[in-house]
C-alpha cells in the first residue's frame, strides 16, 4: 500500500505499518482501528476490508490499536505507539498468535 503518511510521523514508522497492514489485507483480513492504547479510545473503523480508510483513520492519537479478523473470528491486536525514536518501536505489542505474528515485518539490520 501506498498510502501517504502524516508530515509528522516517521517514514520508518509510516514504512512498518504499511508491511503490517499490506501483509493483512493479502490474508484476507477484515481490521478495526481504536485510535487510543490507553483503553478509552474509540473504536473509528470496525471489521473493515477497507485498508486506505483503516490508514486514515490511524494517526489522530498518539497510539492506536489495530484488531484483525478473520471472518467473524478476532485473531488478535497490534499495539502501535507513534514517534517512539526507532521505526522497530512503533509496535509496541500485538497477540501472541501465528495469524498475528506472520504479520509482523522482519527487522532490518
Amino acid at each position: 500500500m501506498t498510502f501517504l503518511a502524516p508530515n509528522w510521523l516517521d517514514k520508518g514508522e509510516a514504512k512498518v505499518i504499511r508491511k503490517v497492514l499490506t501483509a493483512a489485507k493479502d490474508r484476507g483480513y477484515r481490521v478495526s482501528v481504536i485510535d487510543s492504547i490507553e483503553g478509552d479510545g474509540e473504536r473509528v473503523v470496525s471489521r473493515s476490508d477497507d485498508y486506505a480508510k483503516a490508514w486514515e483513520e490511524l494517526f489522530h492519537t498518539d497510539s492506536a490499536i489495530l484488531i484483525f479478523w478473520a471472518g467473524d473470528q478476532r485473531l488478535g491486536f497490534v499495539s502501535l505507539i507513534f514517534n517512539n525514536g526507532y521505526p522497530e518501536d512503533v509496535i509496541s505489542d500485538c497477540t501472541d498468535r501465528p495469524e498475528i505474528l506472520e504479520l509482523m515485518p522482519e527487522v532490518e539490520a
